[in-house]
């Protein structure tokens, strides 16, 4: 906030009034219109989606879908110092005879 005021995540309306909020909102007639828009933009990935849905109704019918697994998402281990000694010795800050003086 530019007073100097601390920001506790409340949004400050004050000094905005209903007619100002109201230019920002879209009318129905324009919902209509982007909404149109959205879907004329978005027909192939519609079509897509609904040929997947139908496949796999189909296949859950006969017996032969298989629910696909949801891994967790792959984490990087730390970065441990053998990795930094293996970066460093790539890199010729210590030779192959182990003299880590150039480290300190």
């Amino acid at each position: 906030m530019t007073d100097g005021s601390a920001d506790n995540g409340d949004l400050d309306l004050s000094g905005i009034d209903d007619s100002e909020i109201d230019l920002y909102l879209l009318s129905d007639k324009e919902v209509q219109i982007k909404t149109a828009l959205w879907m004329a933009e978005n027909s192939d990935y519609l079509k897509a989606q609904k040929e997947k849905e139908v496949k796999m109704q189909k296949e859950k019918e006969l017996g032969i879908y298989k629910e696909k697994k949801i891994h967790a998402p792959h984490v990087s281990p730390r970065r441990g110092t053998h990795c930094v000694s293996m970066d460093s010795l790539a890199a010729g800050v210590i030779d192959s005879s182990g003299q880590y003086h150039a480290l300190w």
